[in-house]
């Protein structure tokens, strides 16, 4: 996907220390992949801006943050990273939540003093981003009968 340019905006690969998605120009800068501990970490990195880039009002039009640190960029927070995490165990990669996972995870949690329902929106945004993904790069197949949880996820939220 990468060397094929084959996702919804370009995605830059250069010498940086910031992985970010920007909005107004609709690409996503990260570091090179031997910038990273390992391949899973860049890996589920480009998850996370991807997931960030599927946000806009033409795609899944999730809630726009009016300020860093708000209540939407919270929850944007937490629906890349749950993204990344579970399109990573989907490819294969990522087997488990890993510690970077759970430490950034929480840490947007402890901003939020919401109900324990909010987790379930969280998680429905997260799984339409992992199926739009997914679909994008031509692998809907992975959510046919087999990924049940994910079709359950979005119909508790609904």
């Amino acid at each position: 996907m990468l060397e094929e340019k084959k996702w919804i905006c370009e995605i830059i690969l250069r010498l940086t220390n910031k992985a970010y998605y920007s909005g107004t120009d609709d690409h996503i800068v990260c570091p090179e992949k031997k910038q990273f501990k390992d391949g899973e970490s860049f890996y589920a990195t480009i998850l996370h801006e991807m997931t960030h880039s599927t946000k806009g009002p033409n795609r899944l039009n999730r809630p726009e943050a009016k300020e860093h640190g708000d209540e939407n960029y919270c929850r944007e927070e937490l629906v890349a990273e749950l993204s990344a995490a579970l399109c990573s165990y989907f490819l294969g990669f990522g087997s488990t939540i890993c510690d970077e996972n759970a430490a950034y995870l929480k840490s947007w949690l402890s901003k939020l003093e919401e109900s324990p329902e909010y987790l379930i929106y969280v998680l429905s945004d997260s799984t339409k981003a992992v199926r739009y993904i997914f679909n994008q790069l031509g692998m809907e197949q992975m959510f046919e009968d087999d990924q049940p949880v994910l079709s359950e996820i979005e119909e508790i939220a609904a």
